[in-house]
């Protein structure tokens, strides 16, 4: 591990491994409390273990964590060599994400995240004196940008609008891929420090489309039903904007969550399988975009076949068909 201190200022960059997540919050307790932000070190821990831990479950490459010097507090920040900005998501009873960031809003007197071509970094300002304003799990969280730097914008995108779709319904399905995520994700951290056995190819694969290729467009979606949701809108009408090759990156995230839910119904992992309605719902839409982006990129006009009810209608004609004597 490397260290830099000046000025006051402070940062070490951990390994992309569980263990950075405890071994980051003692390193910054110890600096703040030898620089006397003794009644700031609580606030901190939950602050790096949250960001830490985001970055180890979501990220890839190194971790660098660093503290600065700010009028009456400290800026706590976590850098990685993801440019997947975070998402603050909406916590519910039966999601095991989302908590987290609500808690470090709270505590935080201003919070924000950016980036550029080799990752992003996302800072907490902590304040001495500091009075939340807002409850964990308020309404107070806006979200992140979507805006990125020119030199961060990639390849050429392609738009592609999967039409109108139920607000719970997205934010359901969403919530159960995040929690077999993170099971997925620290089980496989845990192989590779030799605490757990390796998981199958097909599920690390799952993970390594889902927080890297296929992100950019999960996280759209995310997004976007999180927006109607804070204005309370029963639907919304998801519209992306998608380099080529997330296509490809679809069919692998498809055929990945299949494979975990096989895993999920034989009681190999803790989280349950996911509903008929969300296996449905996933084909749907990713069919839809894998048709539309393929459409766009070889120069044509992308249309939609049809809406998510329509495909409800048809499975539940096809299923009684099945059923009929």
């Amino acid at each position: 591990m490397q260290e830099v201190t000046s000025i006051g200022s402070w940062s070490r960059v951990f390994p992309r491994a569980h263990r950075s997540v405890s071994d980051a919050r003692r390193a910054v307790t110890e600096r703040l409390t030898s620089d006397g932000y003794d009644d700031l070190v609580a606030a901190a821990q939950l602050v790096v273990s949250e960001l830490v831990a985001n970055a180890v479950l979501h990220a890839d490459g190194e971790v660098t964590v660093c503290l600065h010097p700010i009028r009456d507090g400290v800026r706590v920040s976590v850098a990685d060599e993801s440019q997947i900005l975070p998402v603050a998501v909406l916590a519910t009873e039966s999601a095991m994400t989302g908590r987290g960031m609500q808690l470090v809003q709270h505590v935080a007197a201003r919070l924000g995240a950016t980036a550029s071509a080799n990752g992003k970094r996302v800072w907490a300002d902590l304040v001495r004196g500091w009075e939340p304003t807002e409850p964990p799990g308020g309404d107070a969280l806006s979200g992140w940008s979507d805006d990125w730097p020119e030199e961060a914008a990639g390849p050429p995108r392609y738009h592609v609008e999967l039409g109108d779709v139920p607000v719970d319904f997205l934010l359901g399905a969403d919530a159960h891929v995040d929690n077999l995520v993170r099971e997925l994700t620290l089980a496989s951290a845990g192989a590779d420090e030799g605490m757990t056995a390796q998981i199958p190819p097909g599920l690390a694969q799952l993970v390594e489309s889902v927080v890297n290729r296929f992100a950019d467009a999960r996280l759209s979606i995310k997004r976007q039903a999180l927006a109607g949701a804070r204005e309370q809108l029963p639907r919304v009408t998801l519209r992306l904007h998608l380099a080529a090759g997330a296509a490809d990156a679809a069919e692998e995230y498809l055929a990945g969550l299949d494979e975990a839910d096989a895993y999920c119904r034989a009681a190999r992992l803790l989280t349950l399988a996911s509903p008929a309605s969300h296996r449905l719902f996933r084909r749907w839409y990713i069919t839809e975009l894998v048709q539309q982006l393929r459409e766009a990129v070889r120069g044509g006009t992308p249309h939609r076949s049809g809406s998510f009810e329509q495909c409800l209608v048809e499975e539940v004609d096809r299923l009684s068909h099945l059923h009929a004597p």
